[in-house]
């Protein structure tokens, strides 16, 4: 599933999303991503990765939203990171 935001010169959705929502505004984007996540996977990204890394924590911490897993990973691709793959990220 992604969550995309519509952005003009931003990329398009991934090719491997079975689910591709679009959203028009940053906020109701983050909403949707910390309300129904199970767990969060933070890729290496920029500076949306952090804030939303930062969202999400700072809801947790402040007891706004529910406790979910987080999963940092460190490397710059996916390989060796997909389920299944008896590999750690």
């Amino acid at each position: 599933m992604g969550l995309n935001i519509e952005l003009p010169h931003e990329q398009s959705g991934n090719q491997w999303q079975d689910i591709s929502l679009r959203f028009r505004h940053f906020f109701t984007r983050k909403v949707t991503f910390v309300k129904n996540s199970d767990a969060v996977v933070v890729m290496p990204g920029g500076f949306g990765t952090l804030d939303e890394l930062a969202e999400v924590l700072t809801l947790i911490r402040t007891k706004k939203s529910r406790h979910v897993p987080i999963v940092r990973s460190a490397r710059s691709s996916g390989k060796g990171c997909s389920a299944g793959s008896g590999t750690r990220c």
